[in-house]
């Protein structure tokens, strides 16, 4: 008998593929004559664009690689030649002045910013109109053109194929240029390919095959990679793009409906979730102050590749120009290094200043490790934001979190192991509860808490992302009380504990974040202990270095009543400036 669990997902596959199969069929199957229309070019670019679109559909998908996927790239997009020879020119007459464009040119594509910038260099306007100059500088403007334009790699989806047919009956549905790096995962590279990067069908029969062809094609392009995928030229990866045969194990599918999981390698982009980071850095250095329960500093690198940006400037007659730029980001990866002054422990569902926990904490790549300081620090604030103060603290102490990829199989998710534990005794206050049982007003203490979570990422889109978490979360909570005693006549109070209590039991966590919209905005639902902690964050850019982060933490126990150190609602709002520089 087969599971319900499995019949469902059968179902699911076989409904996707007919939905899938009838797109690629309606257009495999549409005479060429009537694919001329801009709408039918649309539409197939639409279902293309997409490999969820077509994935389980009746088609084959293949990769073009070698000494084709270099004759196609060369074809069609052909580099810059200085036919003038004005380069060699420079070179001999004044190297330095070559050098001086080439930076120009990498900080802007504007002739007018171009000529500025070597003015500024100590050049004057007659060097820079000298007919040389003029033409390396175009020579770099195409070159820089022509990198923005590179691909990294190219498929061809056609009709179901098999090695060693006569493909009397096969249609090149369309050629797509992938832009991932690095390129080579059959998945990652179709994931989403930009529309533009997309030749149906029709517009292969308009180009020319690349010059290298032997052959000359009534249908041009489309007859010319036609007869590579029958002479089997390229590498059949339809497995591999259903997530069937794909290098790396996996016990389950790649992809929910359209949705994508994050491997287990980029825990930065874990972290990026749970700690709401939204936007791009294009500085190495991150400041972020809260009012009133964070104040932090975390240092990037680079990352590996530059993040390719538009901008709209304005040309020398005054009409608006985009303008493509290459600029270095900075936080795609973890942080080299930082530290924080943070409150609360979320952990168990107790957030910000209510906590009672003040903690500095150093900072690297994947880890938080610090100290608890011997301090409620401003957590007064608490009552004055409508949350009555429930607990107390006491000396110094220790906590740590870190993520911790482990690579049991291909994207098997990361493992968040936090932490901590207080010394020396409790501090007395003046916020104690009446406990009936021991019959006197106690103060409460988190002596020390720890939690292990297995936890997922997935990515529903480029721009709308999902973490979840799954483990066990305990606590130990112990209660003092002042103890009047009489000594050598006098009477004397001390603070002594009265007893503890553990507890203990499974921990979940659901966090969301979006960072398409223009003001990002995420948020996190957590459960422990029959209570739930939820958070609610936007964020406001007021430029591409400041932001203006607007918190809201809600607790409350939703299975059982309050216990003694907890409030029935806890709402703790708090207000971020972030700044990149």
């Amino acid at each position: 008998m087969i599971p319900n669990n499995m019949k469902n997902t059968t179902m699911k596959h076989r409904l996707v593929r007919a939905v899938s199969s009838a797109a690629v069929v309606a257009l495999c199957s549409l005479p060429l004559a009537g694919q001329t229309d801009g709408a039918y070019v649309g539409k197939f670019k639409s279902v293309l664009r997409s490999l969820s679109n077509y994935r389980y559909g009746d088609i084959s998908v293949f990769r073009v690689e070698g000494q084709l996927f270099a004759d196609l790239q060369r074809y069609l997009n052909p580099p810059p030649v200085d036919k003038t020879g004005s380069i060699e020119k420079l070179q001999q007459r004044d190297a330095n002045l070559l050098d001086e464009i080439k930076k120009a040119v990498r900080r802007s594509q504007l002739y007018e910013r171009i000529a500025e910038s070597l003015e500024n260099a100590g050049y004057a306007p007659n060097d820079v109109a000298d007919r040389d100059v003029q033409n390396v500088i175009q020579y770099y403007l195409d070159e820089r053109q022509y990198q923005n334009e590179l691909f990294t790699g190219a498929y061809l989806v056609t009709s179901k194929y098999q090695r060693g047919e006569t493909g009397e009956g096969l249609v090149v549905v369309g050629l797509m240029k992938t832009r991932v790096k690095p390129a080579g995962n059959t998945v990652r590279d179709l994931r989403g390919v930009n529309p533009g990067d997309i030749i149906t069908r029709y517009e292969l029969t308009k180009l020319d095959p690349p010059p290298t062809s032997s052959k000359t094609y009534e249908d041009k392009m489309y007859g010319y990679l036609k007869d590579q995928v029958i002479q089997n030229n390229v590498t059949n990866v339809t497995l591999e793009a259903q997530g069937i045969d794909d290098p790396e194990t996996r016990f389950v599918p790649k992809t929910f409906g359209n949705t994508v999981l994050i491997p287990e390698d980029d825990v930065q982009q874990y972290i990026k979730i749970s700690n709401g980071i939204p936007v791009p850095y294009y500085g190495p250095n991150e400041i972020t102050l809260s009012a009133a329960d964070l104040i932090s500093y975390r240092r990037y690198r680079p990352d590996p590749t530059p993040k390719l940006i538009t901008r709209i400037e304005r040309d020398s007659a005054g009409n608006e120009v985009e303008v493509e730029e290459e600029v270095i980001t900075y936080n795609s990866r973890l942080p080299l290094y930082g530290v924080e002054l943070r409150y609360g422990i979320e952990d168990i569902n107790y957030p910000s200043v209510w906590s009672e926990r003040l903690a500095l904490n150093a900072v690297w790549s994947q880890a938080r490790l610090g100290v608890i300081l011997p301090t409620t620090g401003w957590s007064s604030l608490s009552t004055s934001l409508g949350s009555a103060r429930t607990m107390t603290n006491a000396g110094f102490g220790v906590n740590t979190s870190v993520e911790v990829p482990v690579k049991i199989i291909a994207e098997s998710g990361v493992f968040n192991f936090a932490a901590s534990y207080v010394f020396d005794d409790a501090v007395s206050t003046d916020h104690k509860r009446f406990d009936t049982i021991a019959r006197r007003p106690v103060d409460h203490l988190v002596r020390f808490h720890a939690s292990i979570q297995y936890t997922f990422a997935v990515a529903i889109d480029e721009y709308n992302m999902f973490r979840l978490r799954l483990g066990g979360t305990g606590y130990s909570m112990e209660r003092w009380f002042d103890k009047d005693t009489v000594i050598n006549g006098r009477n004397e109070t001390s603070f002594r504990k009265y007893d503890s209590e553990f507890i203990g039991g499974i921990s979940g966590r659901i966090e969301f974040m979006n960072t398409n919209w223009s003001t990002p905005l995420g948020a996190s639902l957590q459960y422990f202990d029959e209570a739930i902690l939820a958070n609610l964050w936007l964020q406001l850019q007021a430029s591409q270095n400041l932001g203006f982060r607007i918190d809201a933490n809600f607790f409350s126990p939703v299975l059982r009543d309050a216990r003694l150190w907890e409030n029935n609602a806890v709402f703790m709002p708090s207000v971020r400036a972030i700044l990149n520089f």
